[in-house]
């Protein structure tokens, strides 16, 4: 999962209540800029099952563009970048590898990726499967 996902289950294992935000790396933020406070406010005021985060996905496009939300959403089984490397340069113990993403185009009917890439707000949960099992024993 990706380091916002990961930011957010580690807040969850110490019993804080997580939201995970993430947005395309495009350098385009209208969508995030008009929904983020209100998605927030909105997210905060539900209540989630124990061991469970809320997993919003912006896309990257103009508010005019966005489609609006989507929720209940699931995550789809590979990510929006996936990972290239670059060999950067020459150095007398090796070479240097530089990561770069390189945006998918494909995705499943119903994940968040499929509704970003649709240029939908994506919004659904995840749970933390291994403190959820922990909890039971």
């Amino acid at each position: 999962y990706s380091g916002t996902v990961g930011a957010a289950v580690e807040a969850l294992s110490n019993g804080i209540p997580a939201i995970a935000f993430s947005t395309e790396s495009n350098g385009i933020y209208d969508v995030v800029e008009e929904y983020l406070l209100p998605i927030a406010k909105d997210l905060v005021g539900r209540s989630l099952p124990l061991h469970t985060l809320w997993n919003v996905n912006f896309p990257g496009c103009s508010v005019a563009e966005c489609k609006g939300i989507l929720e209940n959403t699931i995550p789809a089984n590979h990510q929006l970048y996936l990972d290239n490397y670059d060999k950067k340069e020459e150095t007398k113990d090796g070479f240097v590898l530089e990561v770069r993403g390189i945006a998918t185009t494909q995705a499943e009917e119903g994940t968040d990726i499929r509704a970003v890439l649709d240029r939908y707000i994506s919004i659904g949960t995840l749970t933390n499967g291994i403190l959820a099992a922990a909890m039971k024993e």
